[in-house]
């Protein structure tokens, strides 16, 4: 007589059971983690970009000698207006009031000629940080709120780069707090789990730091209970009969858990490469403002800049400046078709020879084509 235990196929539930334990566990430990990591790149994507908007007024403000504001809006169309609390920003020479969707700063013409409110740079807050909240606040030396503010969310550098003594009582800093409450919870000096950032701005500059972090949130014990043994009732084996899951089953299990890690991973994959990509466009913008500062630092001749500067033929100063490039964005070194150009063309208004010029920055990020991303500034050299 055969015997009928050695046909059995797949395996027993109770095995499946303790597989599909095992990965639970290791969801409900990492997807909490996971989730942290996340709203935090939020956090920072939106300090860093602030941060930037007020490095590129400053930049401007030093570069045009002339009065550079940076302000916090509450939109980026002609509805906005000035506010302490709003994520967006606007970098310009005038007040932005309602008027922060119109055309940008034309440096092909004097800028006196350009209608207000001479937009140089504008940033939506949702970009890359939809969750995060911006509050900032005039405060005293000692970080006390002041009584009587003078600031309005907008900050005004002088062409020295110092902040100026309209947008902030004298002595008095300004601080901006990047936050995200809402989805992330409390920062970790309140013991929450999100790494909030403050933006200080001092009379003298800017400076960042993070807020102070608190201890970390202490993990409390499992407590196990279980059933006597006297009130469990054993079934008795079953030789002749199937006990455990087919395995066509058991495929469809790992086949549902691989479909869970996949779209974890490419939820993972979208988030990096949002945050990598708006790092690479602001070191665009640092690297062209820095090229465009070494021309005006020069004698300013069309020999010089034709000579240092253009692309085509590379001068010194260029090929130096385009080993930076290369050297800090992804997918420049070593292929041609992302090199920087640099050129040079008289301004039609003036008739003077190359005084504009036109900086292009491309950059490609592993698998994309080359010059998947381009960034071009434009700026009158006189």
């Amino acid at each position: 007589m055969l015997n009928s235990q050695g046909n059995e196929t797949g395996f027993s539930l109770i095995e499946l059971l303790i597989g599909i334990t095992i990965i639970g566990i290791l969801l409900v430990k990492g997807v909490p983690s996971f989730k942290s990591w996340l709203q935090n790149a939020q956090i920072r994507t939106a300090a860093e970009a602030i941060q930037n908007g007020l490095e590129l007024a400053r930049a401007e403000a030093v570069r045009r000698n002339t009065l550079v504001r940076f302000q916090l809006t509450s939109a980026v169309d002609n509805s906005c207006a000035l506010t302490t609390t709003g994520g967006n920003w606007v970098v310009s020479l005038d007040d932005p009031t309602g008027m922060c969707g119109n055309a940008k700063l034309n440096d092909a013409i004097p800028a006196a000629n350009n209608p207000a409110p001479r937009i140089i740079q504008v940033r939506p807050g949702r970009e890359g940080s939809a969750n995060t909240v911006v509050v900032s606040q005039e405060v005293t030396p000692t970080g006390i709120a002041a009584t009587i503010p003078v600031y309005n969310g907008s900050i005004t550098f002088n062409g020295v780069g110092r902040v100026s003594s309209t947008s902030v009582n004298a002595g008095n800093n300004v601080q901006i707090d990047v936050t995200n409450p809402t989805v992330g919870g409390a920062c970790l000096s309140a013991g929450g789990r999100m790494r909030c950032l403050r933006i200080a701005i001092s009379s003298g500059g800017l400076y960042a730091r993070a807020i102070r972090y608190g201890p970390a949130i202490p993990h409390q014990p499992i407590h196990h209970t279980t059933r006597k043994d006297a009130d469990m009732e054993i079934p008795q084996a079953q030789p002749h009969q199937q006990t455990g899951s087919m395995l066509l089953e058991g495929l469809v299990s790992i086949l549902l858990f691989s479909i869970g890690i996949l779209a974890i991973v490419g939820l993972l994959a979208s988030s990096i490469k949002m945050v990598g990509d708006a790092k690479y466009r602001s070191d665009a913008s640092l690297l062209a403002d820095q090229l465009i500062g070494q021309m005006w630092a020069s004698d300013r001749t069309t020999t010089t800049l034709q000579t240092n500067f253009s692309s085509a033929p590379a001068g010194t100063l260029y090929n130096n400046w385009a080993s930076n490039v290369s050297a800090t964005l992804p997918g420049v070194s070593g292929i041609a078709a992302n090199q920087p150009t640099v050129t040079f063309t008289t301004n039609a208004l003036t008739a003077t020879p190359s005084s504009i010029a036109t900086i292009t920055i491309y950059w490609n990020s592993p698998k994309e084509p080359p010059k998947a991303h381009k960034h071009v500034v434009i700026a009158e050299i006189i």
